[in-house]
């Protein structure tokens, strides 16, 4: 379909063609997503775009102001040119953050392309828990503010809203994993200790690692594509902070296999945090962006109820951890009580299930007996 603005057109009407482009696309939040295109094609902030529109700039003009990203002669029909193919990407629904290279992800922009899971907001939650246990501030688990994160957009569409949510058996909308939470063993230790099972673009370890100083993270991923973009965004965190080299240990291995415990340590672990593969075979996601563009060895979780890989996932864990350590692993809405259960008949003790930004049960934190 036709995309309605010139290169001479004022920044506001551009954007409103765009987001009607968008829209008529059957895009969610058009008219944010219509933001984000511009301001990272032209390379200016929001702030920058609303002062445009009330000023009454055209695209011309805002890019001859020296903020886009070329600069070389020709650079304000170029970077129009590539607008508008990026808006008739995203038309044909091909994912927000591929088409722009990153998902902020809390503090973070993580880098992210074909054939690698991008990381979601949902998920932001389950670090927040890993980093107040390792903290020892005892777990408040509160959903409302653990969304810290750099300039951000929608994800148009995320895999884990499938599903229905169970009854209130287990349930922690405060669950309290405090520092010793009763076993005697204490909370984690100055420098944790820390396994990203399932760790994909990296989002998930990367983030306790530059939010929790001395933690020493080791992520564990299968796909050599995923590795590619693991690898480039641990590189971006270890320029700025050259110490971050030697905490962070990016492995290629299968988390679900038992024996990785014998690779990374059985017993040596305060804590295991991960996302891994977990929609039920039997419910296909609709959106397009999630079912022709998220890799499936990092979407769908081995078995019709999706339980399959999660199950494998706890008992890697349980490998994995200390007495008194902690796991948190996300999963289905469907599957928070047989995930529970599964875990106290696997070394886990006071099993939890918590609740995602917008109440639903997205996480599993148990500890290990």
């Amino acid at each position: 379909m036709d995309i309605e603005f010139s290169f001479n057109s004022p920044v506001g009407d551009a954007l409103s063609g765009i987001a009607q482009a968008l829209g008529q696309a059957g895009i969610e939040h058009a008219d944010n997503e219509a933001r984000l295109l511009l301001s990272s094609t032209f390379g200016v902030s929001s702030s920058d775009i609303t002062l445009a529109v009330i000023m009454g700039i055209s695209l011309k003009d805002l890019q001859s102001a020296g903020h886009c990203p070329i600069s070389a002669a020709g650079a304000q029909e170029e970077n129009f040119r590539l607008l508008r193919q990026r808006v008739m990407r995203r038309q044909a629904r091909e994912p927000l953050q591929y088409i722009v290279g990153y998902a902020p992800f809390r503090f973070l922009k993580i880098s992210v392309g074909p054939g690698v899971f991008i990381p979601r907001p949902e998920t932001e939650t389950l670090v927040q828990i890993g980093l107040d246990w390792l903290r020892g501030k005892g777990q408040s688990i509160k959903t409302e503010g653990h969304s810290a994160r750099a300039e951000g957009h929608s994800t148009g569409a995320t895999a884990s809203s499938t599903g229905e949510g169970n009854g209130s058996t287990g349930k922690a909308s405060k669950a309290e994993l405090g520092p010793d939470n009763g076993n005697g063993q204490g909370a984690a230790s100055a420098h944790p200790r820390i396994a990203d099972l399932c760790a994909g673009s990296g989002a998930v370890g990367l983030s306790v690692l530059t939010e929790r100083p001395g933690t020493e993270v080791y992520a564990v991923e299968l796909s050599d594509d995923a590795l590619k973009w693991a690898h480039k965004n641990a590189d971006k965190i270890c320029r700025t902070d050259p110490s971050a080299k030697n905490r962070y240990h990016l492995i290629r291995g299968d988390a679900t296999d038992p024996e990785i415990a014998d690779t990374l340590g059985a017993g040596r672990f305060d804590a295991v945090l991960s996302n891994p593969p977990y929609v039920p075979l039997s419910r296909i996601p609709q959106q397009p962006e999630v079912r022709e563009y998220d890799p499936d060895t990092a979407l769908y979780g081995g078995s019709v109820d999706g339980l399959d890989i999660p199950q494998k996932i706890i008992i890697s864990s349980s490998r994995l951890l200390r007495p008194g350590g902690l796991l948190v692993m996300e999963h289905d809405i469907s599957q928070a009580a047989a995930l529970r259960s599964f875990a106290s008949r696997h070394g886990f003790s006071d099993a939890r299930t918590c609740p995602d930004l917008t109440g639903r049960d997205r996480f599993l934190a148990a500890i290990k007996r």
